[in-house]
């Protein structure tokens, strides 16, 4: 069975997603928040560990979409696991990294002036 990509601009209003934990390892299940406590119910019942989570720790993943009903459910594709609905990170979006990163230090104004210096004269090196 090939996962859906059921919800391409995000998941509805009123789903939760439950981390569930067992001997076979953790995935994740998405139901609406009226069945969240049932289906958590039945998951410890069958010996996992499950609770609710928020959608931004949830992985890229497949996922089981029990939003019809929690007798079945639809393998879903999820990616991203973040707010869709309000943006997010995207692969090759955002200004590429310099490598530099802000760095805090103590120095006279003189040690400055020649810091300053310093830095100019690696910079324009490269």
């Amino acid at each position: 069975m090939n996962p859906v990509n059921r919800y391409p601009y995000g998941v509805p209003a009123g789903t939760c997603f439950i981390k569930v934990i067992g001997e076979d390892g953790m995935f994740y299940d998405l139901t609406t928040v009226s069945d969240s406590k049932k289906h958590i119910a039945m998951l410890t019942n069958e010996g996992y560990d499950a609770d609710i989570v928020p959608p931004r720790v949830v992985p890229s993943c497949t996922l089981r979409d029990f939003t019809d009903g929690l007798n079945s459910y639809t393998e879903v594709s999820f990616r991203g696991g973040g707010n869709f609905y309000h943006g997010g990170k995207r692969e090759g979006a955002g200004r590429k990294s310099t490598g530099r990163k802000k760095q805090n230090i103590y120095v006279t104004d003189d040690e400055f002036a020649k810091i300053k210096a310093f830095i100019e004269e690696l910079r324009s090196a490269e």
